[in-house]
């Protein structure tokens, strides 16, 4: 059976329609639609006289479906039933929940990048971005979820984490030795914001 598609009313008069029948008031069915009353009522006036028949009983109170409009709206509230079913499963993969970190290029070279294969391989469904940039972050307008920074204790953002602590020492040769000096282990730490 094939459909004549020109038959059939617009998309927006069904759905004026629909929210009309549901709410039983042009009123509450333009606020559901962001529409006016009267943008709901002329759809429905228009898609009335496409088909030839009254869909409501108006009175003074409240709308009430005539036969063809309880017909008219089963029919319609399955087909965007099935339509609204189809959105969701096309649309899906787009909404595919993500974080965007943000952290040194060493972090990231060295420990973060390695790791990466298996988080995802345990968390699919989560997309990860990576920003690898040695300059500090705002993570509100760099739109960053979390950043991981090398700093000193004092140095740390409010709210921040201290994921581990380390002790940096040099390391010299013995020809170096005499024009070194000795300096005390620096107390930089990762933190994450």
């Amino acid at each position: 059976m094939s459909i004549d598609l020109r038959r059939l009313p617009p998309l927006d008069h069904l759905r004026g329609f629909v929210a009309a029948a549901r709410h039983a008031s042009f009123t509450k069915a333009g606020a559901a639609l962001f529409l006016s009353q009267s943008a709901i009522s002329r759809q429905v006036q228009a898609l009335e006289a496409q088909l030839g028949t009254p869909l409501f009983r108006r009175s003074t109170r409240r709308l009430h479906l005539t036969p063809a409009g309880e017909t008219l709206y089963r029919a319609a509230l399955d087909a965007f039933t099935v339509l609204d079913e189809a959105v969701r499963e096309i649309a899906a993969p787009r909404h595919r929940p993500g974080v965007t970190l943000s952290t040194s290029i060493g972090f990231a070279a060295l420990w973060l990048v390695p790791r990466l294969a298996g988080f995802q391989a345990v968390h699919p469904e989560i997309g990860v971005r990576l920003s690898a940039e040695n300059r500090v972050v705002d993570l509100e307008l760099d739109d960053v979820d979390l950043a991981i920074r090398y700093c000193a204790p004092a140095d740390a953002p409010a709210g921040s984490r201290r994921l581990f602590v380390e002790a940096l020492l040099p390391v010299i040769g013995p020809a170096c030795m005499p024009v070194c000096r000795r300096s005390p282990a620096s107390t930089a730490t990762p933190w994450a914001s």
